[in-house]
């Protein structure tokens, strides 16, 4: 006779079945007894689906590996428990003893498992038959070390004693021994869940990826460890975000978000945008990336124009790669940024190509071929030149790649004259900015050298323009979009630009750090810039030559390259200047210390081989001097981030649109206020960083990196609008309204078991992304649980709960009563409270110990308004958990 399913409809209470595992049982008894109670009063499309969260657990057969997981399920029961206790209220049930002790139930449930479990350890073979070969063994040690690690609060003090007993039995028969501490990254397989073929985590979906590939002679755990090592790292718009990954076991596997293949669009080159953004990011940081095979080239999943890269396949290169003299690109062997260009520029191609032809290309065709325009071969032959040393820089190829996206086509009909020609951006006349910048130019003698060559190519096309009584309009524009950059970058880099500091919509730039160290790396990173806009004179020399007819050396390629070579030699020489002899002790600890590491470790494409080594050496001297702070894995330098134009401020930062490494962001400028020392705002921004850092959900706003040294600011992702705004806009209805704020509540109940809080929840602290995906954002202020104090009450009165405003500490009741405030919000279309004034409500509140009001409108179902209610008891404890929430914002949907 086959065993008892607990899923059966007659394991109902009281009669309880008692399955082998045991752990859920009395569970899915009570569920059933409810469903079979509320049938016809339970709306369809319920989420009580308990058997779908225990899927994972229970396709599982190997009894010591499920019991490796006993945290992490023991956490799901009893958030069931609590959505079950919800539902209990709502229908106005009364609870017979059997339905209100299921905790205890739940508990003895755990402790009879711990005693069978304790009779099979005294078995000799049950043991053996249930540790396995060693890669079971290596699977079994890291899934109970990792469920005591993430889970210890949930576990009962028998279950840890079996846990460490077990740990140590298989440790003594088999000799391995785990590291210290295991990945943040790392994933159980049994928190995975997958229905129709559709996988999620946290309840969002996800893409689980299996073929990790890997190089030779390298097994599949290796490989796992060190591309999820390399793939965590990373944090950038473009790069598909890394949510886990699982090393042990037969498959492993690793968790990004959900993906699709590119679906290439004739009109839109916005996906290889994203491409070029992400591959120059990862160049920044060391890495390359090797084959752009088409299962490596994805768009985000509901917003296809935004193209990103997989973190799988990169490699680190480990010596510089400016100077290295290669004839042939056959010859390259190894993984370098040059070989990069090249395959991305043949990616490119077979991408415009398979719009209209089937098949993958190996390498450019010998003539423009008829799917690509002037301008884009132009930029594929520059990529995929045979000398890697005369290859576009990837600078370069996002700049161009930029203007092709927002401007496909670029041959403008008509002749302009060239003397009274307008620069349509700046509204003034060519020669204006010519003349500015050559005041510029000499206001910065010192700041990117290479910029007075610049500044001399672009003079003599000029010059040569003025001869001719008039030209194509094509060419002055082309022209002049590149004269009118080269100032802004000029603008940029000019430290008279922000001789002080500036907040609010005065502030252009991030604050330029002063030291000559500072400035020499930030030299370094503006030398990119300048051979950037060499290789577009270059280009429109070639496209535009016959009009222009220009002979002079200065212009040629050869020219600028030995002049860009000696800058470069010149600031490597004064580099290891500084980091030698007595220049070493002038460093500043803070800034340049963070330089300098940032330099050594994330910028190796700019150091050559002999430097690296000295500087590094120089850097373990230093750091035992000086002793330097180690460097966050998130940090960014001011000279790689600009502000576009201002947004909004803040009580503790201003916020900007801006650019980071090109890609489009949203920048945080710490404020720095009268009375606050700078060691305080350094305090306030790391507290906010690490908390931040640690995030990782779809629905909770990415934070790509930060800075703390200088004008400390924070980059994170941008979004379209405020979820009311949002809603407005696109004249949502109820079931999209419902939609909206069930994300916000997983991106909620996602920071609470991450242990953290938010304590300022508002519509206008949701956000909607690009991607069309609810984002939390503004939890700065969030503080982990266990070191939360009593604080005044920030933000606005009518979202927050009473004992909040009495001047409590923040707690999870006081966010779902928060949250409960913004569903009401939302569904309502106006502010919770309505027309009363701030201190009416906050006396209503505290002193009179009203509820809020129903409101007029948005709670035609009664369903809604009982929701809000439970979620905003007066009493802290009577409050429904975000897993209930979730719950019934999910079921909603269908009623």
């Amino acid at each position: 006779m086959p065993p008892r399913s607990r899923w059966d409809k007659t394991n109902c209470l009281p009669d309880v079945f008692h399955t082998e595992d045991r752990l859920g049982d009395n569970m899915a008894a009570r569920l059933n007894a409810f469903q079979r109670l509320n049938r016809r009063r339970l709306p369809p499309g319920r989420g009580l689906n308990l058997r779908f969260e225990l899927s994972a657990y229970e396709a599982e057969n190997r009894l010591l590996i499920k019991f490796a997981a006993t945290g992490h399920i023991v956490g799901v029961l009893q958030r069931f428990g609590c959505v079950l206790d919800a539902y209990m209220r709502e229908f106005s049930l009364v609870a017979a003893q059997q339905w209100t002790d299921w905790r205890e139930e739940l508990n003895a449930e755990r402790e009879d498992r711990v005693r069978d479990f304790r009779e099979g350890m005294a078995d000799e073979n049950w043991i053996k038959t249930q540790v396995g070969d060693e890669q079971r063994q290596i699977e079994l040690l890291t899934l109970l070390k990792h469920d005591l690690t993430e889970h210890y609060d949930k576990l009962l003090e028998s279950e840890i004693d079996l846990v460490v007993d077990l740990y140590n039995l298989v440790v003594r028969r088999t000799g391995l021994v785990l590291g210290a501490n295991q990945p943040a990254w790392f994933l159980a397989p049994c928190e995975i869940l997958v229905d129709k073929k559709k996988c999620f985590l946290h309840g969002v979906d996800i893409t689980v990826v299996y073929d990790i590939g890997g190089r030779e002679k390298e097994c599949c755990e290796e490989s796992c460890l060190r591309q999820a090592a390399c793939w965590d790292s990373l944090c950038h718009p473009n790069i598909a975000m890394l949510m886990g990954a699982c090393h042990i076991g037969a498959k492993p596997f690793f968790v990004q978000e959900p993906t699709a293949q590119n679906r290439a669009n004739p009109q839109s080159w916005d996906p290889i945008l994203g491409w070029g953004l992400a591959l120059q990011y990862l160049h920044e940081r060391g890495f390359t990336y090797g084959g752009f095979t088409p299962d490596r080239l994805f768009v985000r999943y509901f917003n296809t124009s935004q193209g990103v890269l997989c973190g799988l396949g990169l490699e680190h290169f480990s010596k510089t790669q400016w100077f290295r003299e290669v004839d042939e690109i056959e010859e390259e062997k190894e993984s370098s940024v040059e070989k990069d260009v090249y395959n991305f520029g043949i990616a490119i191609c077979s991408a415009r190509r398979s719009l209209m032809l089937p098949g993958q290309l190996d390498q450019l065709p010998f003539e423009c071929p008829f799917y690509l325009n002037r301008e884009v071969w132009a930029l594929l032959q520059g990529m995929c030149a045979q000398l890697p040393a005369f290859r576009f820089n990837m600078k370069y190829v996002v700049f161009k790649l930029k203007h092709i996206a927002n401007f496909p086509t670029s041959d403008a009909i008509g002749e302009v004259r060239v003397d009274n020609f307008v620069v349509p951006r700046q509204e003034r006349s060519v020669q204006y900015l010519m003349d500015h910048i050559d005041s510029l130019c000499n206001e910065i003698p010192d700041r990117a050298p290479g910029k007075d060559l610049v500044h001399c190519r672009f003079q003599e096309i000029y010059n040569q323009l003025l001869t001719l009584k008039s030209v194509r309009s094509n060419i002055m524009y082309t022209f002049c979009d590149a004269v009118d950059r080269f100032l802004e970058f000029l603008k940029l880099i000019n430290p008279v630009q922000e001789s002080k500091t500036l907040t609010g919509k005065q502030r252009k730039h991030i604050r330029p750090l002063t030291s000559e160290f500072a400035v020499c790396c930030a030299a370094r990173a503006e030398n990119e810039v300048i051979r950037s806009f060499n290789h577009e004179i270059d280009e429109i020399l070639e496209e535009y030559n016959s009009t222009l007819n220009i002979q002079e050396e200065i212009l040629s390629h050869s020219f600028w390259r030995q002049d860009a070579d000696r800058v470069q030699r010149r600031l490597l020489q004064r580099f290891q200047e500084l980091l030698t002899g007595r220049g070493c002790y002038s460093l500043n600890k803070e800034v340049d210390g963070a330089l300098l590491q940032h330099a050594n470790h994330q910028r190796r494409i700019t150091h050559s081989t002999n430097n690296m080594i000295r500087s590094t050496g120089i850097y373990r001297t230093l750091d035992q001097e000086v002793d330097f702070a180690a460097l966050p894995e998130w940090f960014i330098p001011p000279y790689n981030v600009k502000l576009s134009h201002y947004v909004v401020s803040g009580s503790f930062a201003d916020v900007y649109r801006g650019k980071w490494l090109d890609a489009d962001v949203v920048v945080k400028v710490i404020i720095k206020k009268e009375g606050k020392t700078d060691q305080e705002l350094f305090v306030a921004l790391m507290q906010e960083v690490e908390h931040w850092a640690k995030l990782n959900h779809q629905n909770v706003l990415r934070m790509f990196g930060a800075c703390h040294i200088g004008d400390g600011f924070i980059v994170c992702e941008g979004a379209q609008d405020t979820l009311p705004d949002y809603l407005t806009k696109i004249h949502a209805n109820k079931s999209d309204k419902l939609w909206y704020l069930y994300q916000a509540a997983l991106g909620l109940k996602y920071l609470h078991e991450c242990g953290f809080l938010h304590d300022d929840l508002k519509g206008n602290n949701i956000m909607v992304g690009y991607d069309r995906k609810v984002k939390l954002i503004d939890f700065g202020l969030s503080q982990q649980r266990e070191k939360v104090e009593p604080t005044k009450v920030l933000g606005a009165y009518r979202w927050k709960a009473p004992e909040r405003l009495e001047g409590t500490h923040p707690t999870v009741e006081s966010d779902v009563y928060s949250f409960g405030m913004c569903i009401a919000e939302i569904l309502s279309d106006e502010h919770p409270w309505g027309i009363y004034p701030d201190a009416a409500v906050k006396r209503a509140v505290t002193k009179m110990q009203i509820s809020m009001p129903k409101p007029a409108q948005g709670f035609e179902n009664e369903l809604h308004w009982d929701l809000i209610k439970m979620m905003c008891c007066r009493n802290p404890e009577e409050r429904i958990s975000m897993s209930a929430v979730v719950n019934y914002l999910y079921s909603f949907r269908f009623t």
